[in-house]
């Protein structure tokens, strides 16, 4: 039964390949010395990276229609940007419409206007600090 399944090939040529079986490894340590066990695995550390990567191109996606059509919905969908800046690095919020929650500490909204521009839940903002050497910051918003 297991002669019938694909094996798992290397190239022979890349630096990977030719590196000896590390020992340490779950996969070295199962099959032990000098075993010939057919469905023994590979060294973790001998995973042929330009094999994967003809596996991966060999490989055609069985519904190819519906990958064009879902890449096609996810195009028309409508990307909302915001751009707000602030010199002093603090803005004007305002919370539009009744709360949502209110636990005695916080008062949570649905959507609040910023600088002229209503963010919801579920937006996604980019951040960008006053510091310029600072990060980016990517996030959205999950609650307010």
């Amino acid at each position: 039964d297991n002669k019938n399944r694909p094996r798992y090939q290397r190239c022979g040529e890349c630096e990977i390949c030719q590196l000896p079986d590390c020992g340490s490894c779950t996969s070295c340590r199962e099959r032990g010395k000098g075993s010939k066990k057919t469905n023994a695995h590979a060294c973790v550390k001998r995973k042929c990276p330009y094999m994967a990567i003809q596996e991966i191109d060999d490989s055609e996606p069985d519904d190819e229609e519906f990958y064009q059509k879902t890449a096609e919905e996810k195009a028309k969908q409508d990307v909302k940007s915001h751009q707000v800046r602030s010199s002093g690095g603090k803005k004007e919020v305002k919370w539009i419409g009744q709360p949502v929650h209110n636990d005695g500490r916080k008062t949570y909204y649905r959507c609040a206007k910023v600088g002229g521009e209503e963010f919801v839940a579920g937006d996604c903002v980019s951040v960008e600090p006053v510091n310029p050497s600072a990060p980016l910051i990517i996030g959205r918003i999950m609650y307010m």
